[in-house]
Order: C-alpha cells, then sequence, then structure tokens
C-alpha cells in the first residue's frame, strides 16, 4: 500500500506497508483488515493491525489488535 520508516527498540525501520482484507462466514462471520508492516532488511513483520467485527451465535463482538515487536536485535 505505502512505505514508512517505524522506530523498533530505538532504530529506525524502513518498512512496507501491506493491507489484507479477511472473511470468514459459517457458525463464525468475522471480516477483519490487517495491516502489516514488513521490513525487508529484517524480512520479518515487525508491526501488525487487525480490525474486525463479527458475530457468533447471534452474539457481535469486535476485535482491535495491535502487536509491535520491542526489538530487532535478538536478546
Amino acid at each position: 500500500v505505502r512505505t514508512e520508516t517505524l522506530t523498533i527498540g530505538g532504530v529506525r525501520v524502513a518498512c512496507v506497508v501491506l493491507q489484507t482484507h479477511l472473511v470468514l462466514t459459517g457458525d463464525l462471520d468475522y471480516t477483519a483488515d490487517i495491516t502489516t508492516w514488513w521490513a525487508p532488511s529484517y524480512r520479518l513483520a515487525v508491526k501488525d493491525r487487525t480490525v474486525g467485527k463479527g458475530s457468533y451465535n447471534d452474539f457481535p463482538f469486535s476485535t482491535d489488535i495491535t502487536g509491535v515487536l520491542r526489538s530487532v536485535t535478538p536478546s
């Protein structure tokens, strides 16, 4: 979608931002948009955000989950 630079553990990391749309149907109905910040120089995702909504047995729910690496250097 675009490029961005994030700071991960004090290190500036050039990223490619990817967008994914997920749809699940059946007993569980769920739709989500997933944004992934991929760092080609490290060959890994350094940040992910999932925003979604759905229902299970007519019980509605929503999600908004963000995960970010603490460091790009092994401990």
